[in-house]
C-alpha cells in the first residue's frame, strides 16, 4: 500500500502543478466533488479512473509513475550536512 500512497501523492502534485482542480476531475469522471475527495483519501481509484485523470492532465500513467520514481530517487539521493 505504500506504493499506492506516494502515487497517489505524486498524482496530486501532478494535478496542482497542471493547475487542475478535483472539480475539474470530477466532471471528467462524471462524479461529485465530494466523491472524488473520497477517492483520494480511501485510496480507491480503478486503472480506468486513474487513466482519465492522466488524460486530463494529457499524461498516460506511464508517465505518472516515471514521476513517482524520480521523486523516489531524488529524495533518496540527496543528505543533509549533518547527515
Amino acid at each position: 500500500m505504500a506504493q499506492t500512497n506516494e502515487l497517489l501523492e505524486t498524482l496530486k502534485k501532478l494535478l496542482k502543478r497542471h493547475n487542475k482542480t478535483y472539480a475539474e476531475v470530477a466532471e471528467r469522471l462524471e462524479l461529485s466533488e465530494a466523491s472524488v475527495k473520497r477517492l483520494f483519501s480511501e485510496q480507491n481509484l480503478s486503472l480506468q479512473r486513474l487513466d482519465c485523470i492522466c488524460a486530463l492532465m494529457d499524461l498516460e500513467i506511464s508517465d505518472l509513475v516515471r514521476e513517482m520514481s524520480a521523486e523516489q530517487e531524488h529524495a533518496i539521493s540527496e543528505l543533509s550536512h549533518a547527515q
